[in-house]
């Protein structure tokens, strides 16, 4: 479940990320404009938000390197600040299935903030990207 939430930002999302990336070059400020326009933390007060992104760790991803693994602890999630993500699965036949596609504005693994479970698919960058992930424990604390 936890990457099952890797839906493809919405075109308000895109417009968010276009405008947060001109007006705000920190990456956490960035971040911080997706988690407010739509996720799960969208009605979440400022303050909140704020205080999640203070713990955000920005890093920079390689073509090729994955970002969660499936059945891998599901302890953080990502906002995709640039580049592409592909999110996969493999089969019991060991066939992998391609189940999205994720781009600048995306996030990945918000319900692992919430329950700790285990990774449901691989995520792995296709170009190099940028990304803020939030730990799980920073996020459940803050919310009510």
């Amino acid at each position: 479940v936890q990457c099952r939430l890797t839906l493809a930002p919405s075109r308000a999302t895109e417009r968010t990320m276009s405008a947060a990336t001109s007006a705000a070059a920190d990456p956490r400020s960035r971040a911080r404009s997706v988690l407010k326009s739509e996720s799960v933390f969208s009605k979440c007060p400022d303050a909140v938000i704020d205080e999640i992104m203070r713990h955000a760790k920005h890093s920079k991803v390689s073509k090729g390197e994955p970002v969660c693994r499936q059945h891998d602890p599901g302890d953080s999630m990502m906002v995709v600040l640039s580049g592409s993500f592909k999110v996969t699965t493999v089969t019991a036949e060991a066939k992998e299935v391609v189940l999205n596609f994720l781009k600048s504005g995306a996030m990945v693994g918000e319900i692992a903030c919430f329950d700790g479970g285990e990774r449901t698919a691989n995520v792995v960058a296709l170009e190099p990207c940028e990304i803020v992930t939030v730990a799980g424990r920073s996020a459940r604390s803050r919310l009510p």
